[in-house]
């Protein structure tokens, strides 16, 4: 995870000035996505945050119903 983390440093501080001047041309966020390609791109980026976030909650609730079952058998087991 090192190589990420210096990548970031490195490169965000030019890409937070290379957005900053890009928003400064445009009259609306939504210029971005005009083209093709950079709707594409935004459209990716979107589907793989909701794909991660999607799994995570599946995730938690597949372990949900095992903890809570686990402690009514433990529950029962001492009453």
């Amino acid at each position: 995870p090192t190589v990420p983390i210096i990548l970031g440093m490195v490169l965000g501080g030019i890409m937070e000035v290379k957005l900053r001047a890009s928003m400064a041309r445009v009259n609306s966020p939504l210029d971005f996505v005009e083209r093709p390609i950079s709707a594409i791109i935004a459209s990716a980026i979107v589907l793989l945050i909701g794909f991660h976030i999607w799994g995570v909650i599946r995730e938690r609730r597949a372990r949900s119903p095992e903890d809570s079952h686990d402690h009514d058998i433990h529950d029962s087991q001492q009453g």
